[in-house]
């Protein structure tokens, strides 16, 4: 009865689920926009009439329904399913081309393109913003067979119903890190720039895959911490009782939190002015 109830749950539970949630694509791009250079700045101003990122870093989520219509298949740019149980990349991590980091790619190549329209190139940079966050999220990058999380089913202190670990990572874990800050999420961006202000060079460098890398390792270590976890297929977990969090894991997963938004925003700023250092005009 309980497998049944929690599966019923899944059903009605909504079936797309946003990387960081808006709070940390905001916050994201609050850290970008302190790093950005002077000429990132000016052309982003130009593409989309300011060059305050926060304002475009949720597009891809609020936007998803006519993106996918526009563009198809963009409902799977945000995720990549390398598996948390195997070394090797599959083919079905990145199926034709559609995942993160090969639009994550394009998207940055077709910014840099000045052969494109204002209005490609702006679509681009709102594009390259977001999916940049989402690149950060580890179990958008691994996956246990269980839609990265999914349809494993988790519980969290003082929480009375079960939830995905997906939205966990998501939502939950940063929601805990915000705190009393919840809608001041600038104040959060702050206090992690201050407090990676050593690493912030070291994070930018590299690229793409390197970054997809990380993320997945971070992934692997998101499933493998689990009580008794084990590597299985999807419609074995579906059958699992819901996980209770130890302490010790929500501990780790609100630290690796900070650290990858951290990273995305880093990145996301050294990105744009690789790119737009290469315009010529």
């Amino acid at each position: 009865m309980k497998t049944l109830l929690w599966v019923c749950a899944l059903l009605c539970w909504q079936t797309t689920v946003h990387a960081w949630g808006d709070d940390g694509h905001r916050i994201t791009g609050q850290i970008a926009n302190e790093l950005l250079s002077d000429s990132a700045r000016q052309e982003i101003r130009r593409l989309v009439g300011s060059d305050d990122l926060t304002l475009i870093a949720n597009w891809m989520d609020d936007e998803r329904e006519m993106l996918n219509k526009k563009l198809p298949g963009s409902s799977r740019w945000h995720y990549e399913n390398r598996e948390a149980c195997a070394n090797k990349i599959s083919s079905r991590a990145c199926p034709r081309g559609q995942c993160i980091t090969k639009q994550l790619e394009r998207s940055l190549l077709q910014l840099k393109d000045v052969r494109l329209t204002d209005k490609q190139r702006s679509d681009a940079l709102r594009i390259a913003v977001h999916l940049l966050g989402d690149l950060h999220q580890p179990l958008h990058l691994s996956d246990n067979y269980d839609r990265g999380g999914n349809d494993t089913p988790v519980r969290l202190p003082r929480e009375r119903e079960p939830r995905r670990l997906h939205d966990a990572w998501d939502t939950r874990f940063l929601k805990m890190n915000l705190g009393r800050r919840k809608t001041q999420s600038n104040a959060y961006a702050e206090s992690l720039a201050q407090r990676f202000a050593a690493q912030t060079s070291h994070w930018q460098t590299g690229g793409i895959e390197q970054w997809a890398n990380e993320t997945q390792l971070l992934g692997g270590e998101a499933y493998r911490l689990l009580p008794a976890f084990s590597c299985r297929t999807m419609a074995d977990a579906k059958q699992n009782e819901a996980v209770t969090l130890p302490a010790s894991y929500i501990d780790w997963a609100r630290s690796t939190v900070d650290i990858q938004l951290m990273k995305a925003g880093v990145r996301l700023a050294a990105a744009l002015n690789k790119t737009f250092a290469a315009r010529t005009p």
